[in-house]
């Protein structure tokens, strides 16, 4: 267990924890007040009005999330962020003047940081209730238990990453804070294009949603669902749910969805 591995109690916590993390390989180890830089919002929206961001479209339609921790999970107390080096043993320009040679790029010539993930929680004896799920998005995903404490992961990707915490994280967050409102609520909806018939994975398609004057929203799964594609992810109001091996559906079929935050 944890307890058995940290450092003598003359350290403070922190201290014993990054001890253990640079143990288990992690080169980078912090811990900050979800509050603890009040200023970013600020900055991000100085930075945004400039027109710094390009065409990066996302960094603006949901500017209020990325301004500060609150703006994703108002619960949220502290961070705790852990980092791995991809840095290989050889220098990753030495090839950079021989053109008529091909490189591999840095982050792929290590260990998979998945299984080196993996195995740091194992030696702390976190217990993995699972390590992959059937989901999309959502591969890989884990869940497991070091005593009362709970540890979840999510993918890296960045739609993964945030459609997984909206499902998971922001559930446990909010049951671990005492609230009632736990679980995120499902609505009835309408689709307004066919989606095809779904795999073995339960289905969250990112979709455009129309409000209607007293009856349900018309939802629009976006043209690609590609974890990467951030730009599809900010135009998404809604979550359509397809349970695994739903048949195909024509627009105009009753759905069910979930509203993602403004």
């Amino acid at each position: 267990m944890v307890a058995e591995a940290l450092p003598p109690l003359d350290d403070t916590l922190e201290e014993r924890l990054e001890a253990v993390a640079r143990e288990h390989g992690f080169a980078a180890f912090g811990i900050a007040r979800a509050d603890a830089a009040p200023e970013t919002a600020a900055r991000l929206n100085q930075w945004l009005t400039e027109g710094r961001h390009g065409d990066m479209i996302w960094m603006e339609s949901r500017a209020a999330q990325r301004g500060s921790p609150q703006g994703l999970w108002p619960e949220v107390r502290s961070v705790i962020a852990l980092g791995m080096s991809y840095a290989p043993a050889q220098d990753p320009l030495a090839l950079a003047g021989v053109p008529d040679r091909g490189r591999i790029s840095v982050y792929a010539q290590g260990a998979d940081y998945h299984d080196v993930v993996k195995r740091a929680l194992e030696a702390e004896g976190v217990d993995i209730a699972f390590w992959r799920i059937a989901l999309r998005p959502g591969k890989p995903m884990m869940h497991g238990r070091l005593g009362a404490m709970r540890v979840i992961g999510v993918p890296g990707n960045p739609a993964s990453s945030y459609i997984c915490s909206f499902l998971f994280a922001v559930p446990l967050i909010r049951a671990l804070s005492g609230r009632a409102d736990i679980h995120q609520i499902p609505e009835h909806a309408i689709l307004g294009s066919d989606v095809a018939e779904n795999d073995h994975r339960q289905d969250y398609l990112r979709a455009r949603m129309t409000l209607t004057d007293g009856g349900p929203p018309v939802v629009t799964p976006v043209s690609q669902q590609d974890s990467s594609l951030l730009g599809n992810l900010s135009a998404a109001k809604a979550l359509v749910l397809r349970p695994p091996h739903a048949p195909a559906a024509t627009a105009g079929t009753p759905c069910i969805i979930f509203r993602l935050p403004s």
